[in-house]
């Protein structure tokens, strides 16, 4: 289809959605033909005035966003069938609560080079099919812009990413993950570079046009990505019955690591996710997009727990929250991707209870390659020491262990809230395979041995219950 259609964060209050439109050309976008129904019946709904962005330098085509509004909204999540300009597009609208179970899909780190065949396509429409998922979090690295490199061509660093972009947006089986659900999105490093805003030796570009190319990455993240989430900030929260979710951006505006002081969470959001902490009234759902659960890293890649302040400050109101300290005590659930495996994790530290936090990680949704040998991720510490008060704060770390460890084929996460025992939530994880690790040696590929082809297995499940 000519025109690109991506659903974005659904509504609030079950009102409807947004949904984010691409047309060839230069002239505005034109106004989509829309129908309504629900169970095959036309219903009523109010169309809003498109929204039109930007230009992407280099690019022949418009956006624009649009909110489609239901005239009887109803706050249980109900699947409507939507036609745009011809094309019908299944989407639930945002529940209210919980009272019926709530299925979300968590996915980051696609990499289209090796999935040309459309497995993580194929993959979401039957997941889709079977837990009929209210939304979908991709919450990073949606578009590699560093590798393959782009070759010297003579285009601006605009035109480079705004093409890359192109490439992946404008693939059919791509389009098929975005359209079966709505979407909110987060970005990581790749919608950069790896590790950004650090140099990388392979990449010239971060050498002598760091600043510039940020830049161009960030406005094209607003104009393919954060534009659909709407809302003028890059994080976000949202609530489901008691369950609170909040979108933290640690990479947009991260700074150096060699800057003092560094930081990967800017002062506003600070404000922000604080306030969540504080009045959370059922588990909070922490949205990242890279682990907690995660030793130091180095010059190749970053963890949050290299920023020491910020790494520190966020433990801390994750302690504060999961003992009560100043607030009502809730458990703290991380959902995150970045590292190329699937896994969860659970952490304790003195005096926490009964309390819970834990990490749920979905990734990659394709695996960047060539792999120059099979790759062994590592398990998440033992032990954290976040710095809170000027004090070293030891964390010991549990990761579930089980025949599929360590978890290194392309997947997609679960997640499925309901009503638990005693007024707590109910969450049901798992992690399921679209297709297997490309095993292949060089030679293998060199002579063109196909690689494996997509297959829906489920690698792992865990049910949880938090307060």
């Amino acid at each position: 289809m000519a025109t690109w259609v991506v659903p974005g964060a659904p509504l609030d209050g079950g009102e409807g959605w947004r949904v984010w439109y691409s047309h060839p050309g230069a002239r505005p976008v034109p106004n989509p033909k829309l129908t309504v129904r629900l169970n095959g019946k036309a219903v009523g709904f109010k169309a809003g005035g498109l929204k039109h962005l930007d230009a992407a330098p280099g690019l022949n085509r418009r956006m624009a966003v649009q909110e489609i509004r239901l005239d009887a909204p109803d706050p249980r999540a109900q699947t409507y069938e939507i036609t745009i300009q011809g094309h019908s597009y299944f989407w639930k609208t945002m529940p209210g609560g919980i009272d019926e179970p709530v299925t979300f899909f968590i996915s980051s780190c696609f990499w289209r080079d090796n999935d040309k065949e459309g497995a993580y396509g194929a993959g979401v429409r039957s997941l889709t099919k079977l837990h009929k998922p209210a939304f979908k979090m991709l919450i990073g690295d949606q578009v590699y812009q560093d590798w393959p490199p782009a070759p010297l061509t003579g285009l601006s660093s605009a035109e480079l990413y705004a093409q890359r972009y192109a490439l992946y947006w404008g693939d059919p089986a791509y389009q098929e993950v975005f359209t079966s659900s709505p979407n909110f999105f987060l970005c990581d490093d790749h919608e950069f570079w790896n590790d950004y805003p650090e140099r990388q030796a392979q990449l010239m570009r971060t050498w002598k046009n760091g600043r510039e190319y940020g830049e161009v990455a960030r406005n094209l993240y607003e104009l393919f990505q954060h534009s659909a989430n709407g809302g003028g900030k890059t994080w976000r929260s949202l609530k489901i019955g008691p369950v609170g979710i909040f979108f933290c951006d640690t990479r947009s505006e991260r700074t150096h690591i060699k800057d003092d002081p560094h930081s990967f969470i800017p002062a506003a959001q600070w404000a922000d996710l604080k306030q969540w902490f504080n009045t959370l009234e059922g588990p909070g759902l922490l949205v990242l997009g890279q682990p907690l659960f995660q030793k130091d890293g180095d010059m190749k890649d970053h963890s949050l727990s290299n920023f020491k302040d910020d790494y520190g400050v966020l433990c801390d109101e994750i302690v504060r929250t999961v003992k009560g300290e100043g607030r009502s005590a809730h458990d703290i659930m991380i959902l995150t991707g970045d590292i190329h495996r699937g896994r969860f994790a659970a952490a304790t530290f003195p005096g926490m209870g009964e309390g819970k936090v834990v990490e749920f990680v979905a990734s990659p949704a394709s695996r960047i390659g060539p792999y120059i040998k099979t790759p062994n991720p590592e398990p998440p510490p033992s032990r954290m020491f976040p710095i809170i008060n000027g004090k070293e704060a030891p964390w010991e770390v549990t990761e579930d262990a089980g025949p599929w460890t360590p978890m290194i084929d392309n997947n997609v996460g679960v997640v499925k809230m309901s009503n638990g025992s005693n007024g707590r939530v109910r969450f049901e994880l798992a992690i399921w395979r679209h297709r297997p690790y490309d095993d292949r040696r060089f030679w293998e590929r060199t002579l063109r041995r196909d690689q494996p082809q997509g297959d829906i297995k489920p690698l792992y499940k865990k049910e949880i219950e938090l307060r």
